[in-house]
């Protein structure tokens, strides 16, 4: 399963996003998922930041996996992963 998502830049910065995924976390575990993981390219700070804020940790760099829509940029891409232990 995937799922994406992204909050518009002017509603950063005000946990939209932090009280979107720790929801998703929380129902997934609930539905015994064990692992979740994210994938963002590495100019994305705000997701890096969010992730690790919830708990995710930066478990692999998988390089040349993302070009930018808009400029053609080929960069790497961070894949995060957050276990649930008591599932």
């Amino acid at each position: 399963m995937a799922l994406g998502f992204a909050v518009t830049a002017w509603k950063q910065h005000r946990g939209y996003g932090y009280e979107m995924l720790k929801a998703v976390i929380d129902i997934l575990f609930d539905y015994g998922v064990n692992e979740i993981r994210i994938k963002t390219w590495e100019k994305n700070l705000p997701c890096q930041e969010l992730a690790e804020k919830l708990g995710f940790e930066k478990v692999e760099v998988v390089k040349g996996n993302h070009k930018d829509s808009f400029t053609g940029e080929i960069s790497d891409c961070f894949l995060y992963s957050l276990t649930n232990f008591f599932g």
